[in-house]
This record gives structure tokens, C-alpha cells and sequence, in this order.
């Protein structure tokens, strides 16, 4: 019965240790594996934006998944460790044997699983760090693209930044220039269209002073200009238009804006025409007074010679014969004559024998004459009397 009992416990404590023994293997093995991958993650730095850059993240998943598996495997075999034990204690001799052969198949078991699993965590992380070093050339590869491309970006800016400035300085020469061209054409169209008259004839007259009358007396003397006929009314309205005309084109031209001697130019023009104007007024008035005169006396005359036609028993006389081809005639006003009328010429004595015959031509208040037919040798002579032929 001792014997049996020592064996039973030494058999328990022999299955107790190779349990320990066996757990503390494979719990052994799952520090160092999960050491050495820690001293692996601490070698192979790589920041979690560059494995976003490229592309790994599907890699650190799966590196994560593995991590996550070996701790369940720890997990695993610790429960099946505390639940063996436990069993264990509860057996008895012959129940103790069969559950040490379960506990020996399911731990086989446990580290065939267990070893698949390091070899497939191994075979993840070393296609991870071959990955990883296929990136990290690549990402070198790239920056020294990348900085090669900086580089010649950076010369390519400092020349574009020297072309600017060259341009720049070309830009403001040409603008200066163009200023100045452009000031010295406008100098030159200025003194062109605004010249400074500083010499000649011009000179004097811009700086002659011309009287203008204000008092104006062309109502009046258009009035006697149309009463005795020289001018119409039309050709009166024509000439105040004109002058009309004159003085507006002036007026615009001084609000133009001229400078130098343009001002004082128009001024003058405007003073020289008001000056003409009041000139030929003036002389106008003194036509229109040695008109008055010659009218009241061609008045006098015209009455004496119908006086004395009148009293002669006469139509009228011969006013002049210096041009025998066109004799000037005088009748009676009361007279009434038409183009082509026939007249006798009759000595203006008391025998008033004719002495031709003459053709009438009336035009206006004048009456001229052509001598039709003569009667002897006398001659026409002024204030021969004059008789209408009757029918």
C-alpha cells in the first residue's frame, strides 16, 4: 500500500512537472518570439504616415492579427494548464494515466498549432520587412526625384525671377520713354494747334485795339435799302445770318480751352469783325444820307421836267445821248409805257419838226431807247421833246 501511494505521487509530481516544464517551454518560446518581434518593431521605424504612404497597411494588419493570435495561444495554453490541474487533483490513479495521454495528444496538438502559427507570423513579418525595404528604396528613389525636382524648380524660379526683373526694368525704360515721346508730341501738337505769335504782321494786329460802335443803326438803313430798292428783304435776312453764323462759330472756338495766342486771337477776330461790321454801317449811314440828297434832288428835277414837258405839250425828253445806241428817255409819271412802244423825237423848238423815231424799253423807273428811223440830218440832242406814237 506505501509503495503504490509513492508511486501514485511520484507519478502525480512527474505529471506535474512535465506540465510545468511543458507550459513554461511554450510559454518561454512566446516571450522570446514576442521579444524578438518587439526588438524588430523597435529596429524597423517606420512612421505610421510613411506606411500609409505606401500602401502597408494592409501588411500591419495582418502583423497585428498574428500578435493578436499568439496571445490567444497564450491564453489557451494557460486555461488548459489551470484546467488540467485542476482535473488532475480530482482523478484517481487510473483516470490520472488516460488524462495525462489526453493532455500529452491535446498539447501536441497545441504546439503543431502553435508552431504553424510562428511560422506563418515569421514568413508575415519577413514579407513585411522585405515590403518594407522595397518601400523605402522606392521612398528614397522618389525623394531623390523629389528633391532633384526641387532643385531644378528652385533654379528655374531664381532664372524666371531674373527674367521678371529684366523685364521689369525693359517694362519701365520703355514706359519712360513712351512718357517722354508722348510729352514731346504733346508739345509739339500744342505749339501746332495752340501757336505763341510772337513776330510779323500778326503780332500788331493782336495787339491793335479796334472800336466797336454798341449803337447799331442797320434796322433803319435796311429800311431805306429796301424803300428804294437796292437790297430785298431776303438778301437783308441772308446778311444778318451770316453775321449770326460769324459770331457763333467765334463763340465755340473760345470755349474750345486754346491756350498760348489762340485766347487772344479769337478775342481780336470777334473785335475785328464787330469793328467791320460797325465800318460798314458807318458807311451805309453815310450812303443812305447822300441818297436822301440825290433822291430830293432827282426829285426836283424829275418835277422840273414834268413842269416843262407839261407845259410844251410834250410826253417827255431826251435825258442823254452819249450812247446813240441806247438813248435815255424821261416821261411824265402819269405815263404808262410798254417794251417795244413807239416814240417820235421832235426838236424842242417852236417848229418841233420830228427827226426820228425811236423804240421804247422800260425796266424799272429807267428807259432807255433805240432810233429806229431818222428824218434828215439833225441831230438828237437833250431835251428834244419825246411823243408816244398812237395806233
Amino acid at each position: 500500500m506505501k509503495l503504490e501511494t509513492f508511486l501514485y505521487r511520484t507519478l502525480l509530481f512527474l505529471v506535474y512537472g512535465m506540465i510545468l516544464l511543458y507550459a513554461s517551454a511554450i510559454g518561454f518560446g512566446v516571450y522570446l518570439l514576442t521579444s524578438a518581434e518587439e526588438q524588430k518593431s523597435k529596429r524597423v521605424e517606420v512612421n505610421i504616415t510613411e506606411f500609409k504612404q505606401f500602401n502597408l497597411d494592409e501588411l500591419l494588419k495582418k502583423k497585428k492579427e498574428d500578435e493578436q493570435k499568439l496571445a490567444l495561444l497564450q491564453k489557451e495554453l494557460a486555461k488548459v494548464k489551470a484546467d488540467s490541474l485542476e482535473q488532475i487533483r480530482k482523478l484517481t490513479p487510473e483516470e490520472q494515466r488516460k488524462a495525462m495521454a489526453e493532455l500529452n495528444a491535446k498539447l501536441q496538438k497545441l504546439e503543431a498549432e502553435y508552431a504553424t502559427e510562428v511560422k506563418q507570423n515569421k514568413k508575415s513579418l519577413k514579407q513585411l520587412e522585405k515590403s518594407m525595404s522595397k518601400q523605402k528604396k522606392s521612398s528614397e528613389k522618389s525623394a531623390r526625384k523629389a528633391e532633384k525636382l526641387v532643385e531644378n524648380y528652385y533654379k528655374l524660379s531664381q532664372k524666371k525671377s531674373a527674367d521678371i526683373q529684366e523685364l521689369n526694368e525693359e517694362y519701365e525704360r520703355k514706359i519712360v520713354k513712351l512718357r517722354e515721346e508722348y510729352n514731346d508730341n504733346l508739345e509739339q501738337l500744342m505749339a501746332r494747334y495752340n501757336p505763341t505769335f510772337s513776330g510779323g504782321e500778326i503780332t500788331a494786329v493782336l495787339g491793335s485795339a479796334y472800336q466797336v460802335t454798341k449803337q447799331r443803326s442797320w434796322n433803319k438803313n435796311a429800311k431805306v435799302l429796301i424803300k428804294d430798292g437796292i437790297l430785298s428783304e431776303q438778301q437783308i435776312s441772308g446778311l444778318r445770318q451770316k453775321i449770326n453764323n460769324q459770331s457763333v462759330i467765334i463763340e465755340n472756338l473760345q470755349e474750345v480751352g486754346f491756350i498760348n495766342s489762340i485766347p487772344l486771337a479769337l478775342e481780336k477776330l470777334e473785335e475785328l469783325s464787330s469793328s467791320i461790321i460797325s465800318g460798314y454801317e458807318a458807311i451805309c449811314e453815310k450812303l443812305m444820307s447822300l441818297i436822301d440828297q440825290k433822291n430830293k434832288q432827282t426829285d426836283s428835277i424829275e418835277y422840273a421836267i414834268n413842269y416843262l414837258a407839261q407845259n410844251n405839250g410834250a410826253d417827255g425828253f431826251v435825258i442823254d445821248i452819249r450812247q446813240s445806241a441806247q438813248l435815255i428817255i424821261h416821261l411824265s409819271p402819269d405815263i404808262l409805257v410798254t417794251k417795244g412802244a413807239i416814240a417820235q423825237v421832235l426838236k424842242n423848238d417852236p417848229n418841233s419838226i420830228p427827226i426820228a423815231e425811236i423804240q421804247l424799253y422800260p425796266e424799272g423807273d429807267l428807259i432807255t431807247a433805240k432810233i429806229k428811223k431818222r428824218f434828215g440830218s439833225a441831230k438828237i440832242e437833250p431835251f428834244d421833246k419825246v411823243l408816244l406814237k398812237t395806233n
